[in-house]
């Protein structure tokens, strides 16, 4: 039906957004290892494993709750978390903060992607179910390619700041 493909289409931005966040800190390096005055080692592996390894908890834990309060509220709730962590990262000045952040940020996006895969899987008729959930699997992917076409643009202008604004938006 019309609102069942409104809800994919929703659910496929819900992963763009996750994609999106999750190159974020990788592509932002270069310009925050010169704000920072850095190596991009010390910053990018420490960074992307706390965010990494809040995923993982994310995904464990908000996952089992999507089952007992419902997909639709642990969606949006890991959307709102990651994004305002995201925003949250402009007032980190070290690598440290930046990693915690990160972790925090990573709870969220944990959180959305099995319950997008199991409200695209609960809402679609079996004969289209393996296809729609795979479209909206690849909103993950494709999310994961824009901050690199965002940075090119906005980052030589504003600096790193506008990357994880345009992120936490």
């Amino acid at each position: 039906t019309p609102r069942n493909y409104a809800l994919i289409a929703l659910l496929m931005m819900a992963l763009v957004c996750d994609g999106f966040d999750l190159q974020l800190v990788g592509v932002a390096a270069p310009w925050l290892t010169e704000a920072w005055n850095v190596k991009p080692s010390a910053l990018v592996g420490p960074v992307q494993s706390a965010n990494l390894f809040g995923m993982m908890i994310g995904a464990i834990v908000l996952g089992s709750f999507g089952d007992r309060l419902g997909r639709k509220r642990i969606i949006v709730g890991g959307t709102l978390l990651f994004g305002l962590a995201t925003l949250a990262c402009l007032k980190t000045s070290t690598i440290t903060e930046l990693g915690i952040v990160r972790f925090i940020t990573g709870i969220g996006l944990g959180g959305v992607l099995p319950n997008v895969i199991a409200l695209t899987a609960e809402t679609t008729p079996r004969r289209k179910r393996a296809m729609l959930t795979s479209v909206v699997i690849i909103g993950m992917s494709l999310g994961s390619g824009i901050p690199g076409v965002v940075a090119a643009k906005l980052a030589p202008l504003h600096g790193w700041e506008s990357l994880f604004i345009v992120g936490g938006i």
